[in-house]
């Protein structure tokens, strides 16, 4: 990996989650039905999916670097269960934060929906940074 591609890598990967979010309902809704909850996904999704990011998705790429293992293969599927736990993570946090009565427990459209950005984020940084699709041995 080069420098300055794994810089951008980490700038811009994390933010596909929040494209995604953004961008499937501007494709599937109606125009009515779509424009209100777009500025409310980017104020709070932006920091999360960085934070996100620091906490889960940078180790994982240096933990299969150190031990040779860092293609986009297997970082995405690493990250199809990293992605669940997070999505999983943000939707406890953000019942607690508004005080939900009850708790968002995670259901398999979480699974998909977290399994998605996880894999999202993987392939795009792997893409930007230019990590092999999969490592010979």
């Amino acid at each position: 990996m080069h420098e300055f591609r794994f810089i951008l890598a980490c700038l811009l990967a994390p933010l596909t989650p929040v494209a995604l979010l953004i961008a499937v309902p501007n494709l599937l809704l109606a125009p009515e039905a779509r424009r209100h909850d777009q500025l409310w996904i980017a104020a709070v999704g932006v920091p999360v999916a960085y934070l996100a990011f620091a906490i889960s998705g940078l180790p994982l790429v240096f933990f299969l670097k150190k031990r040779e293992r860092l293609s986009i293969i297997s970082l995405g599927l690493l990250s199809i269960a990293v992605g669940f736990v997070m999505w999983c993570v943000f939707l406890i946090s953000l019942g607690a934060l508004f005080q939900s009565p009850t708790i968002m427990w995670p259901s398999l459209h979480d699974l998909v929906f977290g399994s998605v950005f996880g894999v999202g984020v993987s392939v795009v940084f792997g893409w930007i940074a230019g990590i092999p699709l999969h490592r010979s041995r």
